[in-house]
Parts: structure tokens; sequence; C-alpha cells
């Protein structure tokens, strides 16, 4: 398997993306910053994750809902999957 490192820009506009799905409840909690800090140290950056803005589409405020941001985490994906 084969780990492919995006280039600072591309991590930098990345960060902010998964800040945006993050703030979906308009909250960032400690696991959400712990999983970006995570993510910066794979790849090699170092924002400040309270300083990244987030990426809007227009608006004063996040246009992600819950259940777009849960499906693009994947914690959505198996919901109604008999197990």
């Amino acid at each position: 398997m084969e780990l492919k490192i995006p280039s600072q820009e591309q991590a930098y506009w990345g960060l902010r993306a998964m800040k945006t799905v993050a703030l979906a409840d308009e909250v960032l909690d400690d696991s959400e910053r712990h999983l970006l800090a995570s993510i910066q140290r794979i790849f090699g950056t170092t924002h400040e994750v309270e300083q990244l803005p987030p990426i809007y589409t227009g608006g004063s405020g996040p246009r992600v809902s819950r259940s777009s941001a849960q499906t693009a985490t994947g914690t959505g994906i198996n919901r109604d999957v008999p197990h």
C-alpha cells in the first residue's frame, strides 16, 4: 500500500474542508481537534487548528448538514446494512 502525502497547499485546503465537516454541529470538540492534529502530523504541517478558516459556500455559517457530514466521514455508511 502506498500513502501519498499531499502538497502543503493541498493539505491546507484539505484541513479546512475537514474542519468544515467537523463544524457541522457548530462545535469543534476535543476529539475533532485531536483528529486534525493527527492528520497534520502525517501531512507534516503545523497549522493552528483554531485559526484555520472553514470553507463556506456563502452566507454567514456552515452549510454542511449533520447527515452529509456523517456520510462524508463514513459514520453513516453502514447504518441500514444488516449485521
